[in-house]
């Protein structure tokens, strides 16, 4: 009954918006100095209701006015109150990010709210997702630069916190917590402009991680937390991007791959991190390619397990970028893998749409080299055409929501490759008689009637100029100008977002002098 109350109240408030405000902070003010606790309870969950639906200058005036009543409240001696109140600070996160960011009101705010992660687990897990809100939504603040001397400050107390409130004792065998506890601090480390703070929880969660593995148990928990572990982990060192020292690669290096040897396997959470690793050291990673190859060609055959063979997607998508040239050595054994991905009926149909992005990663890091792939790779696009043109005519939800990742994932490949070989004369004749089958894919998933993104629209034009660049005389026969007309008038629309508007030009300027 009372999650059926909140829902329909909160459904009320978002449709009707501010006239509601008047009857709602009446209710609020009245219940919220009750001495019955479950008025006191149904006053923030009241607060809670209207914060989605009235206009954020009214909401923001009423948030910043209740902040300290609520956050007193998140230590009421009643549960049902103190669980309310994280429930308003949570919503409050989620929607009204600002008012929690601002300097102006963050200083009576973070610190009550890091001490709320040691109340019960019922609030604390509320404490956590408000954090995890806070963490996505600083972004948009950052440039302002109260805000993100601010925010920067806060964020190390916050993990700590968080880290702490992870390793609690005292919720039994629960592990809700501290999986909300690490996706928080996952969200918190990505969202900070400071590398030092990611140098500094690299060190941290490895050390946590070997400790967990040397001492933990086979229990659930045990394992969930590794897993926490490593994606934390793995986001530090994508957030050190090209900043991550030789010792401290070599150290993580051979922390995941001494694991592997340990465990007498490999898993999708350390490959994600050795991934992440050859992202941010760059070609520098060549220097390991042989000896981690080893254990991605392990993982290669776990093909009834959908999340390794993600993160081996992952890995040939990031190796094939660092190491360039290098992986020339290794695309046929990926190229193999690949296709045995793309015809294992056992593996979704979304998963497998992955091994296209994989086709144009390692067209592009290989060049001329994936010349001899060309021919009965193509049969796959094609194959791939047809699927994707027969769902745009069935009108089925679950059919349109699979076209629009199909599409995107095609020409993000095609795009690849186009310029992977556009400078290799010997793929010309191959490409363009593929052009032919690719240029009706897009001419068919433009169509108005499909609702086409504007990301999608602008990626189609941009590759269909590309090759008209590269190929002028070999496509003229298909290119269908109005097709090309239709894309640009569209992007007109929204050229107040630059790339729109760069595309359009450029767009413009090739087919003024394209006959």
């Amino acid at each position: 009954v009372h999650g059926a109350s909140f829902r329909c109240l909160t459904s009320v408030c978002e449709v009707v918006g501010d006239p509601v405000l008047d009857k709602m902070t009446e209710f609020i003010e009245t219940m919220v100095v009750s001495k019955e606790p479950i008025e006191k309870a149904a006053a923030l969950k009241a607060f809670s209701c209207m914060l989605e639906g009235p206009s954020k200058e009214r909401l923001s005036q009423l948030i910043i006015s209740a902040l300290g009543t609520i956050i007193e409240m998140l230590n009421d001696k009643q549960s049902t109150v103190a669980e309310a109140a994280a429930m308003c600070i949570c919503r409050t996160a989620e929607l009204h990010a600002e008012c929690l960011l601002n300097p102006q009101y963050s200083v009576n705010v973070i610190q009550p709210m890091i001490n709320a992660l040691t109340l019960r687990p019922s609030i604390s897990q509320q404490i956590c997702l408000a954090f995890n809100y806070l963490a996505e939504a600083s972004p948009n603040y950052m440039s302002h630069s109260q805000f993100q001397v601010n925010w920067n400050s806060n964020v190390d107390p916050i993990i700590e916190g968080l880290m702490k409130n992870a390793f609690r004792q005292d919720v039994g065998s629960t592990h809700q917590l501290l999986e909300l506890s690490f996706l928080a601090i996952i969200s918190m480390v990505y969202a900070t402009s400071s590398t030092n703070l990611a140098d500094k929880y690299t060190r941290t969660f490895m050390e946590l991680f070997k400790n967990a593995v040397g001492s933990s148990g086979s229990s659930e928990r045990d394992q969930i937390l590794q897993e926490c572990l490593l994606s934390a982990l793995q986001i530090c060192i994508l957030k050190l991007e090209g900043n991550i020292s030789g010792n401290l690669f070599q150290d993580v290096y051979t922390l995941i791959t001494e694991y592997f040897k340990y465990i007498d396997n490999v898993n999708a959470d350390g490959i994600y991190v050795i991934s992440s690793l050859a992202t941010s050291i760059g070609p520098k990673f060549n220097e390991k390619l042989a000896d981690f190859w080893v254990f991605l060609k392990h993982a290669m055959t776990k093909q009834n397990e959908p999340e390794t063979i993600n993160s081996v997607f992952g890995a040939i998508q990031d190796i094939s970028r660092s190491c360039r040239s290098e992986f020339a050595k290794y695309s046929d054994e990926a190229m193999e893998f690949l296709e045995a991905c793309l015809n294992n009926q056992s593996l979704s149909k979304e998963l497998r749409l992955n091994v296209f992005i994989c086709f144009g990663d390692i067209a592009l890091s290989v060049k001329a080299k994936f010349l001899p792939y060309l021919n009965h790779m193509f049969s796959y696009y094609q194959m791939a055409y047809e699927a994707g043109l027969n769902l745009s005519e069935s009108g089925a939800a679950d059919s349109l929501d699979y076209l629009e990742q199909l599409k995107d994932k095609l020409i993000e490949s095609m795009t690849c490759i186009v310029h992977a070989l556009c400078d290799v004369q010997e793929a010309a004749s191959t490409l363009v008689g593929h052009f032919r089958y690719l240029f009706l894919f897009i001419k068919r998933t433009c169509e108005r009637r499909l609702n086409p993104t504007v990301e999608y629209l602008r990626n189609c034009l941009a590759l269909e100029i590309d090759i008209i660049d590269f190929w002028p005389q070999g496509v003229a026969e298909f290119v269908d100008r109005d097709v090309l007309t239709y894309l640009v008038e569209m992007l007109e629309k929204f050229t107040e977002n630059q790339q729109n508007r760069q595309i359009v030009e450029y767009a413009k300027s090739k087919l003024s002098k394209y006959n």
